[in-house]
């Protein structure tokens, strides 16, 4: 996901460690999560490439009970 640093004209996020809660509903479920971020965390639209991190956490397996 990819959020625009500027909207209509004004910055979306203005303030270093701004809290977001995002709220995504499909196929009848709900996922939600709040998070920080800072304004130079976002895109300013003139980017030619995306580095993405070459390791993604793998999460951890629960016990068997």
């Amino acid at each position: 996901m990819s959020f625009p640093r500027i909207v209509d004209g004004k910055p979306l996020i203005t303030h270093r460690g701004e809290r977001l809660e995002f709220r995504l509903v499909a196929n009848q479920r709900v996922f939600e999560a709040t998070f920080n971020v800072n304004p130079t965390d976002l895109f300013e639209g003139t980017e030619r490439r995306i580095l993405i991190p070459p390791t993604v956490d793998e999460p951890t397996p629960a016990p068997l009970p």
